[in-house]
């Protein structure tokens, strides 16, 4: 528990949701991450345009002000 407290709130949010892109990916798209040429290229392009995804959502200053805050809503 205590290393889930020390991340940071991008790798938080890069550890819940990573899972939830990728898998449903892998199950519609299996090719998608393939060696294969095409496949793979297409899929690195699907994986990089998440991750800069992931990251503008990880920089929104809300989501730490949220967490700061939370404290006061009980």
């Amino acid at each position: 528990m205590r290393f889930w407290r020390d991340l940071s709130i991008q790798n938080k949010v890069l550890v819940i949701i990573l899972p939830l892109i990728i898998v449903p990916m892998l199950i519609s798209r299996p090719s998608a991450l393939s060696l294969e040429p095409r496949g793979g290229e297409d899929g690195q392009r699907y994986l990089t345009q998440r991750e800069a995804d992931l990251r503008t959502i990880a920089e929104n200053p809300a989501i730490p002000s949220y967490f700061n805050n939370k404290s006061y809503a009980h």
